[in-house]
């Protein structure tokens, strides 16, 4: 099963949930004054002050945790050794393009409802550097992050994401709690999504595989779009054409599907700790 012996991959958790509470208020209220030539007892005194303020708490706090998610995303799907100007084109448009094109449609859509002019919401010359800038210290943050786990062996995961150990599948009309430890993996079919234990038995999901693969325990690991495939039931594997691998899964019987090369490496490092737990 093994090519080579890797480093163990240990789970660490990111405790950023101080530095969001901090960063959350203190960006709204920057945003908020940016530019502004009105005193505070003047901006005290309108009603408008406090939408605005809502409004700011509100988009900052949907940029931050989009930036957080999107570097979480890209960086199990797409890793910088493999694929260099993908990843770049990527994260430059999920997490700077697009959080500023939200930041503006926001904007504009506020004005209208309160009946205020845009150029008075968002200051171009001044705002959308200072956006931009802010988008980019956050990706930075969460990168450099990336990089020292990696490079120490770790795996990220989110600060008080706890594993579970049941999950709730359905079989026929009767719904059942099953230990995630029973099945061998999760596929789609037919548009369904399905849970196959180790004795064959295959359950129905009304989950995606993209929500189960954020929820499922460390020991399972997301093959492709269609296989999310519990470490136990992974008989083997050996590279195929496009520097992709073939990775055979049992379950009561053999199946064999694919993993892409950008995916190969991590899935070999994931493989390989857990083998040597």
């Amino acid at each position: 099963m093994s090519d080579s012996v890797l480093q163990s991959r240990q789970p660490i958790r990111i405790n950023d949930r101080l530095i969001l509470k901090i960063a959350i208020p203190f960006l709204s209220i920057f945003f908020l004054h940016l530019g502004c030539s009105c005193s505070l007892n003047v901006l005290l005194n309108s009603r408008v002050y406090y939408y605005n303020l809502l409004f700011n708490l509100a988009l900052t706090t949907g940029l931050i945790f989009w930036v957080r998610k999107g570097v979480f995303w890209l960086n199990n799907n797409y890793q910088w050794k493999v694929n260099t100007a993908v990843r770049l084109l990527l994260q430059v448009s999920v997490n700077l393009i697009l959080p500023i094109t939200i930041v503006v449609l926001c904007c504009y859509f506020f004005g209208v409802l309160v009946g205020v002019p845009f150029r008075n919401v968002f200051r171009w010359h001044i705002e959308l550097p200072v956006v931009a800038l802010v988008l980019l210290i956050i990706n930075a943050f969460y990168e450099v992050v990336f990089v020292l786990a990696n490079n120490a062996g770790y795996e990220i995961k989110q600060k008080g994401a706890r594993e579970p150990k049941m999950i709730m599948l359905k079989k026929g009309s009767e719904l059942r709690r099953v230990p995630f430890r029973s099945i061998a993996y999760f596929n789609i079919s037919n548009q369904n999504v399905y849970a196959v234990a180790f004795d064959g038995t295959k359950f129905l999901t009304d989950k995606s595989l993209d929500d189960l693969q954020s929820e499922a325990p460390n020991h399972f690991f997301r093959l492709n779009r269609q296989y999310m495939a519990n470490f136990k039931a992974i008989d083997g594997f050996q590279k195929a054409s496009h520097q992709k691998l073939s990775v055979r899964l049992y379950a009561k019987e053999e199946i064999a599907t694919t993993i892409s090369k950008n995916k190969a490496p991590r899935f070999k490092s994931w493989l390989q700790g857990l083998d040597s737990q």
